[in-house]
This record gives C-alpha cells, sequence and structure tokens, in this order.
C-alpha cells in the first residue's frame, strides 16, 4: 500500500496520508518538466549546414597521377590540408596511403592491422630534425635500436632492455626486472602478445627520459613512434614501428639507397570488396568504407565528420563529393548512417508492452479474493513498468546513433524517470530525506545531460555524437533498475541484508566469499587484458570503486558487532585475522589490476576512501568499549593503532620528501608529465595545453549577472581535450556562467551533507535490543565510503580546470559522459542512499 512509513504496518493501526511522499512526487515531475522546455530550445538551436555523404574517384587502370583528398572533401569542413593519396596500381588495383602531417591510417576490415608502418630492417637509419637513430639488428627473436653510446633491445617475449641501464631511483623510473618478481613478469608478457594483435605497441619512442614503456630518442616528442609487431613479409623478424604524433619530419635511409619520408610514401593496396562488404579504414577521428565500382572507388565518411556551412567542391575534376544538407538535432537530422526508428513505432510498441503489463496485473487481480486485489497494485506497476521500460529502451538501442534515435532516448529516459519516482513514492522510499536525496540526484543527472546536450548540438562534429545516446541511454537503465529495486520496499530489502550479514549462519561466509573471488577475477582479467581505457568496452575500475567499500563495510559491521558482544578472547584475533587477510589479498589484487594498466587514480581515491574508514572504525570501537557494552580487550582498539601507526607513516615520508635532493625531485618531474604540466602547463603544448586552454576559458565565463546560455553554437571550449568528461565543469562554467557554477557547487555540497546526516542516523544506541546486528553499521560504512569517493570525484572535476591538482581521468558523477561509472558507481551508491534514509527513519 501506499505509504510514508517503511516498516510492515501493525494490525489494527491507520497509516497517515503521505504528503511528505507526494511532495517529493511533484517536485520530480516539477523537474522533468522543466527539463522539455530546456531539451526543446537545445534541439532547436541547433548547428545545420552540410555533411559529405560520399566520396567518387575516377580514375583510369593506366592512370598514374595520384589523386590528393583533403581534409575538407572527407568530412573535415573547413579543412584545406591534403589527407589522403589514391593510386591505380597493376591490374587496376586500388591503393591509399597518408599525406605528410596526416594521422595514422589502419585497417579494420576485412583484416585488422596498420597501413603506415614502417617495416625495419638492419642497417635502417632514421633521422629528422634534430634526431637521429639506426637499426642495429633485426630479427625474430629481438630488435635492437642504437643511438651513440645508447641501445634499445626488445625481445620478442615483450621484455625491454635498455644500455646504460636508468640511474634514477623513483620506482616509476626502475626497470620492470628490477621490481617484479619472474611470475609477474610472465603475466606481462602474455598481456604484451595479446594487445600486440591489436596493433599495442610494445615500447614507445621520445622525450628526455628512459622509463619502462619508453626509450628516450632526443629531438621526439615522448611516444612519436611505436615499436609494433607486424606480419609485413619486408620486416625482418616482424618488427615495425608507427608514427603516433610529430613524427611527420622522419626520414629513413639504407645504405645505398636515397632517403625518404619515413611514413608518408607508403601506398597501401585494398582488397577486393563490394557496397555489401566493405574495406573499412581509420583514419584520424574519421571511418571510412571503401570499395570500388570498375574505375571509380567510392568512399563513404563516418564517425568524425563535421559540419560545414557549404559544401565541399573539389578542384580534381576526377573527385566528385556528394554532401547532404542535415539539420544536425533536428527532426530531419542525420548524424550516422544507421537506420532510425520512428517515434511513432517507439510509442506504440511501448504502449503496447505497458498494456500488456497492466492486462496481466488486471486478471491477477480479477482472479484473486476482494481482500487481494489492491495489493496486486505493486505487481501491476512493477509489470508495466518493466515491459514498457524494457521495450521503450530496446527500441532506443536498435534506433542507433541517429539525430532520432537520441530524441526518443531523450523522451524514453524522461519517462522511466518518472515512473522511478513514482514507484520509489509508492513503497515509501521517498519519506524524508530520501525523497531530497532523490531531488538532488535528478537535479543534478539533468544537469549534466543539458550540457551534454548542448556540448553536441552547439559543436560542428560528430565525433562525441554518441554521448548524449550513451549517456541517455544509460539514465534511462539507471532509472529502470532503481525502479525494479523499490519494488520490493525497503522493508524486504532489509530482512534481505540481515540474511546476507548473518554471517555465523551456514552459508553466509561462503556467499561473501564468492564475491570476493568475483572481484579478485575481474581485477586479474583487467589487469592481463584491459587497458588504462577498461576491458571490453566498460570500465572495472568503477565496479572496484563499489566492491571495495561493500566489501570494507560488511568486515566493519561485523567487527563492531563482535565488539559490542563481547565476544571470547578466542574470537576476536580469528575474525579479525580472516577479515583482514581477505580484504588484503582483494586489495593486492585489485591494486595490481589497476597498476598492469598504468591506472592509478583510482587506487589513489581508494587508498584515501580505506584511511577515512580506517579513522571511523577506530573512533566507533572506542566508542562502543567506553560504553561498557562486553569486555574491553586490545583487539577492540586495533583500528586506532593503525590510524596512530599511518600519522607516524606519514610524517616519516614528509620528512623524507623534505629532506630529498632537488635534482631527484626534478628528475620525478621530468617523467611524469602530469605533475610537470601541472607546475608549468605552458612548457607542455600537449599536456599542459588542456589545463592552460581550460583557465583561458573561465577567464572569459560569463559574470555572476549573466543567464545561462545553452544554445547556439559552442565557443573555442569546444576543443579542450576531454571537455565532455574530465574537464565537464568547464563546459558547465562557460555556459551557465558564474552564477549557474556557484549553484552547481552548492547543490552537490547540499547532496553530500544530505549523505552524510543520513550516515550519522545509521548509528542507533548500543543498547538497543531491538537493533538489527550489523545492519546500520554495515549501511554506515558502505555510505561512508561512497560518499568519500562521490567527494573526491568532485574535487577532482573542479580542480582539473582551476588548476588546484594535477590533471586525473576522474568522470565528475553525473555531470560527466560516462555509462560505466553512472552504473556501477553512481547507481549503486543513490540505493545506497534511499535505502539507508529509509533503514535510518524506520529505526
Amino acid at each position: 500500500m501506499w505509504t510514508d512509513r517503511p516498516g510492515a504496518r501493525r494490525p489494527g493501526t491507520r497509516l497517515p496520508f503521505p504528503w511528505l511522499s507526494l511532495l517529493w512526487l511533484m517536485a520530480t515531475v516539477a523537474l522533468l518538466g522543466a527539463m522539455v522546455p530546456a531539451v526543446s530550445a537545445i534541439v532547436g538551436d541547433a548547428a545545420s549546414g552540410f555533411l559529405v555523404q560520399r566520396i567518387r574517384v575516377t580514375m583510369a587502370a593506366d592512370d598514374t597521377d595520384p589523386v590528393h583528398l583533403g581534409w575538407n572533401e572527407l568530412g573535415h569542413a573547413g579543412d584545406d590540408r591534403p589527407a589522403l593519396a589514391v593510386r591505380r596500381g597493376p591490374g587496376g588495383s586500388w591503393a591509399v596511403s597518408a599525406l605528410p602531417d596526416a594521422p595514422a591510417l589502419s585497417m579494420q576490415a576485412p583484416q585488422r592491422r596498420r597501413l603506415d608502418a614502417r617495416p625495419l630492417a638492419a642497417g635502417q637509419r632514421f633521422d629528422g630534425p634534430g634526431t637521429a637513430f639506426e637499426v642495429v639488428e633485426a630479427s625474430a627473436e629481438r630488435v635492437v635500436l642504437g643511438q651513440p653510446g645508447r641501445r634499445l633491445t626488445v625481445t620478442a617475449d615483450g621484455r625491454v632492455e635498455v644500455d646504460p641501464p636508468m640511474l634514477l631511483s623513483s620506482c616509476r623510473l626502475k626497470r620492470l626486472e628490477e621490481r617484479w618478481p619472474d611470475w609477474l613478469l610472465d603475466l606481462e608478457a602474455t598481456k604484451q602478445r595479446w594487445q600486440r594483435g591489436r596493433d599495442e605497441p610494445i615500447v614507445g619512442l621520445g622525450g628526455g627520459v628512459d622509463c619502462p614503456g619508453r626509450w628516450a630518442v632526443a629531438g621526439l616528442v615522448p611516444d612519436s613512434l611505436g615499436l609494433v609487431r607486424t606480419n609485413d613479409v619486408q620486416a625482418d623478424g616482424g618488427w615495425a614501428l608507427v608514427p603516433r604524433q610529430g613524427a611527420g619530419g622522419l626520414r629513413v635511409a639504407i645504405a645505398g639507397r636515397p632517403p625518404e619520408a619515413a611514413f608518408a610514401a607508403l601506398p597501401a593496396a585494398l582488397p577486393e570488396a563490394d557496397a555489401a562488404n566493405p574495406v573499412r579504414l581509420r583514419f584520424g577521428r574519421l571511418t571510412l568504407s571503401v570499395w570500388a565500382e570498375g574505375n571509380t572507388l567510392i568512399l563513404l565518411p563516418t564517425d568524425g565528420r563535421v559540419l560545414g556551412d557549404w559544401p565541399p567542391v573539389s578542384a580534381d575534376m576526377r573527385v566528385d563529393v556528394e554532401p547532404d544538407a542535415a539539420a544536425w538535432l533536428g527532426k530531419a537530422g542525420i548524424v550516422s548512417g544507421e537506420a532510425a526508428l520512428s517515434a511513432e513505432r517507439v510509442i506504440v510498441g511501448a504502449g503496447a508492452a505497458a498494456g500488456a503489463g497492466l492486462a496481466v496485473a488486471a486478471a491477477l487481480a480479477a482472479a484473486a479474493g476482494p481482500g487481494r486485489r489492491w495489493r496486486l497494485v505493486g505487481p501491476g506497476l512493477l509489470a508495466a513498468g518493466l515491459a514498457a521500460g524494457g521495450t521503450a529502451l530496446l527500441m532506443v538501442a536498435l534506433a542507433g546513433r541517429s539525430a532520432a534515435g537520441m530524441q526518443l532516448a531523450l523522451a524514453v529516459a524522461g519517462a522511466l524517470w518518472g515512473w522511478a519516482g513514482l514507484c520509489l513514492a509508492a513503497r515509501g522510499w521517498l519519506a524524508g530525506i530520501g525523497g531530497a536525496v532523490w531531488l538532488l540526484f535528478g537535479a543534478l543527472a539533468g544537469a549534466g545531460l543539458l550540457a551534454l546536450l548542448q556540448l553536441v548540438a552547439g559543436g560542428t562534429g560528430e565525433t562525441r555524437v554518441a554521448l548524449v545516446w550513451k549517456q541517455t541511454l544509460g539514465l534511462g537503465s539507471f532509472a529502470l533498475a532503481l525502479g525494479l529495486a523499490a519494488m520490493p520496499g525497503p522493508a524486504a530489502w532489509r530482512r534481505g541484508l540481515l540474511w546476507a550479514l548473518a554471517l555465523d549462519r551456514p552459508g553466509r561466509i561462503a556467499l561473501w566469499l564468492g564475491v570476493l573471488a568475483g572481484v579478485a577475477g575481474l581485477a586479474v582479467a583487467h589487469g592481463l587484458f584491459g587497458r588504462e581505457g577498461g576491458l571490453g568496452g566498460i570500465q572495472p575500475a568503477e565496479a572496484f570503486k563499489t566492491a571495495w567499500p561493500l566489501l570494507f563495510a560488511v568486515a566493519a559491521g561485523w567487527f563492531l558487532h563482535l565488539v559490542r558482544l563481547g565476544a571470547p578472547g578466542t574470537v576476536w584475533p580469528a575474525a579479525m585475522a580472516g577479515g583482514v587477510a581477505a580484504l588484503g589479498l582483494v586489495g593486492v589484487t585489485v591494486a595490481m589490476g589497476l597498476l598492469a594498466v598504468d591506472d592509478r587514480s583510482p587506487l589513489l581515491l581508494l587508498a584515501i576512501v580505506s584511511a577515512v574508514w580506517l579513522y571511523h572504525l577506530a573512533v566507533r570501537s572506542a566508542a562502543a568499549l567506553r560504553c561498557g557494552i562486553g569486555r574491553a580487550s586490545a583487539w577492540g582498539r586495533a583500528p586506532l593503532a593503525l590510524v596512530v601507526a599511518g600519522v607516524v607513516a606519514s610524517a616519516a615520508a614528509a620528512g623524507l620528501a623534505a629532506s630529498w635532493p632537488d635534482d631527484a625531485w626534478d628528475g620525478l618531474l621530468a617523467e611524469h608529465d602530469r605533475l610537470a604540466a601541472w607546475a608549468d602547463p605552458d612548457l607542455y603544448p600537449v599536456s599542459g595545453g588542456q589545463v592552460r586552454k581550460a583557465q583561458e576559458a573561465l577567464a572569459r565565463a560569463p559574470g555572476l549577472a549573466a543567464p545561462l546560455v545553452f544554445t547556439g553554437r559552442n565557443g573555442e571550449e569546444q576543443a579542450i581535450p576531454a571537455i565532455e568528461n574530465d574537464f565537464a565543469i568547464t563546459f558547465w562554467i562557460m555556459h551557465a556562467g558564474r552564477a549557474g557554477a556557484m549553484g552547481l557547487l552548492a547543490a552537490q555540497l547540499a547532496l553530500l551533507a544530505l549523505l552524510g546526516l543520513v550516515a550519522s542516523r545509521l548509528s542507533w544506541p548500543p543498547g538497543d535490543p531491538e537493533r538489527p546486528p550489523a545492519l546500520g553499521d554495515t549501511l554506515q560504512f558502505l555510505l561512508v565510503g561512497l560518499t568519500v569517493l562521490l567527494a573526491c570525484h568532485w574535487l577532482i572535476a573542479w580542480a582539473n580546470p582551476l588548476g588546484l591538482l594535477p590533471v586525473m581521468g576522474q568522470s565528475a558523477t553525473l555531470l560527466s559522459a560516462g555509462t560505466s561509472h553512472l552504473l556501477f558507481f553512481t547507481w549503486p551508491l543513490a540505493f545506497t542512499a534511499l535505502l539507508a534514509a529509509a533503514v535510518a527513519k524506520e529505526a
């Protein structure tokens, strides 16, 4: 029954009318209503112009003069630089190559391989402005690159040796062999062999400091070149160099031959293909589908085109460019070649699914007795929402990243968010603080979605088009999952948690050991086969941010329960040792998995939240012992001892850092581009340019009296790297102004304060005989951990553009694009907060 009270109703009592839940539900509806004109304004004022749909290159079989295609002809409007060269080969075959200073060209289908790789052979010499190195040896067992007095040796199993060895003492700069045991080196070799199948460079070339994964070459920016394995028959031993950035001026020569451009003049023959099975090329941010029809080569650019004010025209008579006028996000918008479903089909499909769900619920109610019909309102609402929401999300996914698909995703996400609010209100989740928490989550999610929509609608490139589609689909899934989880009600979830947390009952330890094994297995898979960008399209680091707080909260809650009960002296050591061993094993595995893919910022966040937990656990343990519950024991003060040890260790580390020689700090900063770019952004045009551009954009931000401007074309902030993620706050400030920034900060601080208030209410009196064992403590530790992680994410998001901290790649929760972060971290946080608020109100 609809109620503001999450607990079970006692017989003979009358529940009050749920005015508070209705109030929060009306606020949710008002928020969704305000989103409609805002979204309409952004879409209605979206950019319009011309997109390149098809390029036809017509050449006779004996035509030896290559055709040069510029960026403007390929789909980057306003860019007249040359990009690709198209040639006819013997027998009428076709070949393409990237021109100098163009990005990497690779084949995605029918086979995956780089087309710009330079096969290595012994005796080659590479020369460029201020740089030179040669290939000393290239065989199946190893490749050796040399400079006067220096050598780089890479073996077939992926081991890297530098001669002379690295001299700096920082752990980051030591060779892998000096700090990793043999079994870890074997795992690293396995990972590199798997990545080399995807053309992942074994080692980079460039920069001024040797380090694992990079060999210093004077005159080249860091990681200008990458050393890879290749199946090219011209490569001795299967080794090749591929360009990354700043390598366009390199030339290569072998004794007896004239020097030539190292990476530009390498035409690659295209295999036979047709319109049904084209060759797919990746060229910078463009994806090209290519096939030949007689003497005509057809190129279809997608995923990376730029909207132009005028249709492009080629000066070469052999090139015919076919542009189409497009309203970027309008009703007839075309942003990809994928088919879109009409709005009518989605509405009819979702309506039919909802009707089927309601019909099933009505049939069950008719078959039941009069006293049970009202109880079927909840299952009916559940069936209707599941059927309609699931069908609508499926249709949105099938619609693809077209303009129609994004508009459908926006409508479906809004409907599902309202349905989730109705489910939460109907089951008593929104009574009290839970309603305010839910409203703030919705407001921040809506603000982030508006900013992402404007980022795409006000831009001119389709590189970020998928962001809105994926984020909106993620928000719809978020709301659907939250509504489904809310239907059992807080009382049912309370009983389920009590069952799972009863570690002294049969099977409970095995349950949590299974969870531990799953987290450890994911960490191992991420370390072996993942990379910093994720594993299989997801970010396992976001799951670790939720799993680690959950496991620690279970252990801490049960430990406090033992402290209060005054467990025998033989129980405490065993329980504490077992918990520390299990958590330590999982923690080390997660840390190794993150370090293996060079992803350190999540590890830093988990270390911060662990320190907060230990302090909180020490305070709670001391308070329980002072209350006289159970016998005082040294084991109850163990967490406090850990905190004291941590403070002493931190003081010792600070003293050591203060006495570290200045030249050692200089070497550390020279290696860590992130720290150096933060210290002086002007000296680092690539990594420091991101910070400098953000700070220049913030200097032009509108004042306090300026209105919110989420329409029209974007400004220079559009070009800031990671503006949709790490620097999402910059885009918000540029369009919402300083007043909007203060409002956003106030909403974030209000949500953090509410989460802290909910956590504080879970500290029940120790002498309460009805206190559920470990439930309140577990929820409190879980909510505290997730709240600290949320605060860290927002602190990093504000610090990145303001230059308060070195740039870290962490999402601004609810504001930046990140489906993994939204579903694997934000959803558990929202559900935990609502459940904790309901349990605290019941207690």
